[in-house]
């Protein structure tokens, strides 16, 4: 561990998951937080949070969000400690934790579908929840956004996937004869044959 750690000097002497965020926070877990300890952050801690993650051996329990808060859930397996940490972003903003982790990738998607919040770095910016058929974006956000048309979920959001969900090949579509193997053959030309086969005998 780095005796420097975002500007806050600390010991070479490694420090447990508990004592770890409470170095990068204010010092003291929240009140009143049951079962486990809950640290809050500024951007500088969530930062050296990050940084820590892609080589600290701590599993993701879990990443959630609340309208002007992210809370990231962690397991240290070698002594059994569980914490929490927890970002404000009222700018709706926050590091992505998936960029070290990929494990909390469609963790963010979902946050961003609900909450709005962007996940800066992140490796993947399409959605997870929503399909463009939800009347309101980030229905969970403080002030959520009414839609004024049915949006494409997928138009630019992969470069080899820009039809809409209309397009019985893409995931997500209601067609029910549909499946994964159809997709694969619509992107492969040696299965596309097969493909054509599958899906007539489906149709007939």
């Amino acid at each position: 561990m780095s005796p420097v750690c975002s500007g806050r000097h600390m010991s070479e002497d490694p420090l447990s998951l508990p004592d770890y965020l409470a170095f990068l926070g204010t010092g003291f877990a929240v009140d009143g937080h049951r079962p486990w300890p809950r640290f809050v952050l500024d951007e500088e801690g969530w930062r050296a949070l990050v940084a820590r993650l892609a080589t600290a051996d701590w599993s993701l329990l879990g990443l959630w969000g609340e309208s002007d808060t992210i809370h990231l859930a962690l397991h240290d397996e070698a002594d059994g400690a569980v914490a929490v940490a927890s970002l404000g972003c009222s700018d709706g903003r926050f590091p992505s934790i998936g960029a070290v982790r990929p494990g909390a990738i469609r963790l963010e998607r979902t946050i961003f579908d609900l909450f709005g919040h962007v996940p800066i770095g992140s490796l993947d910016g399409r959605p997870w929840l929503d399909h463009g058929n939800w009347p309101v974006a980030h229905p969970l956000a403080a002030r959520p956004s009414e839609r004024a048309t049915p949006s494409d979920h997928y138009a630019g959001t992969i470069p080899s996937c820009t039809r809409s969900p209309s397009d019985p090949y893409m995931p997500g579509s209601s067609n029910p004869d549909i499946s994964a193997f159809t997709l694969m053959a619509k992107r492969s030309p040696a299965l596309r044959r097969g493909s054509a086969t599958f899906t007539r005998a489906s149709s007939g």
